[in-house]
């Protein structure tokens, strides 16, 4: 198994030096030993070239790599080497915005373009949308009580539209604030 993801080794390294901040559940099944929290099995890929490396590999391996929806970075490279592929495998946990490589994959897409070159999914797609690390709009809603009566100016970037509308509404009716919905050309200004 090997983590080939800049971002996702800092992660990593960062949750391995700091297991006395584990919260009582998931220390739990690390004492029990249901969780390893040692990198024993775990090979870091530290390099573009142990990167590429893994592309030209012929036995059976899983590669986790990441990179928002499929967008940019090393996954893209693993996914152009992949599709094609038979007998591999493509997991995408999370949410994957329309528009993006993520979601043609997880919508089924018989053939993507990568690097502008057409590539053919005969690889297995597994889409687990319920592994989102962020917040829901309750909780989004709830987090911002503390701050609301400032009044703050809010600008919601991130999400489809139609769940963006439905934050806006109602932050308006539980605060009564006008949050922003900029489209992907709109320019904001910041004072």
């Amino acid at each position: 198994m090997y983590l080939d993801s800049p971002m996702a080794t800092a992660a990593t390294l960062t949750y391995m030096r700091h297991q006395d901040l584990y919260d009582e559940e998931f220390g739990g099944l690390v004492r029990a030993g249901h969780v390893r929290a040692d990198l024993q099995n775990l090979r870091i890929v530290e390099s573009v070239e142990e990167s590429r490396a893994l592309n030209e590999r012929e036995e059976a391996c899983i590669i986790v790599s990441a990179a928002g929806m499929c967008e940019a970075g090393r996954v893209v490279h693993h996914l152009r080497h992949t599709l094609w592929r038979h007998n591999a495998h493509v997991i995408l946990p999370g949410y994957m915005a329309p528009g993006t490589l993520g979601r043609a994959l997880a919508d089924g897409a018989p053939r993507v373009d990568i690097f502008g070159e057409p590539v053919v999914v005969n690889a297995t797609v597994h889409h687990l949308s319920g592994f989102s690390a962020h917040a829901g709009r309750g909780e989004l809603v709830d987090w911002l009580a503390d701050v609301a009566p400032s009044r703050p100016r809010l600008v919601l970037i991130h999400g489809d539209d139609e769940a963006r509308a439905g934050l806006q509404t109602q932050l308006a009716d539980r605060y009564g604030i006008a949050a922003e919905c900029p489209g992907p050309t709109d320019e904001i200004v910041l004072d």
